[in-house]
């Protein structure tokens, strides 16, 4: 029994960039920000918080809704792995939402 590759890819991709390591952890604990709000939270610039953002979301593990021309973003609850981040992040933290 092997590790599986795309697994471990999406494992690596997420956990290896500071960025969307603060990002995740910042919306487990806030729930749903704007762009603005993440990237003063995170201490990133525009360009990086979007650019973690969108592979966040394209992992699946972040979701994106707009009110009219805000962007507003979660921790998408539904996939399964971003609950096990969200168990993670909240045992770490010792965040009580």
């Amino acid at each position: 029994m092997g590790l599986d590759q795309e697994k471990l890819k999406l494992l690596e991709e997420v956990f290896s960039s500071r960025g969307r390591v603060r990002i995740l952890a910042v919306l487990c604990e806030y729930g749903e920000l704007n762009l603005s709000e993440v990237a003063r939270k995170t201490g990133l610039n525009s360009t990086s918080t979007v650019n973690h953002l969108r592979v966040l979301t394209e992992k699946g593990l972040v979701a994106e809704r707009r009110l009219g021309r805000v962007r507003m973003y979660r921790l998408d609850l539904g996939n399964p792995r971003a609950k096990l981040i969200t168990g993670f992040l909240r045992r770490w933290f010792h965040i009580d939402l």
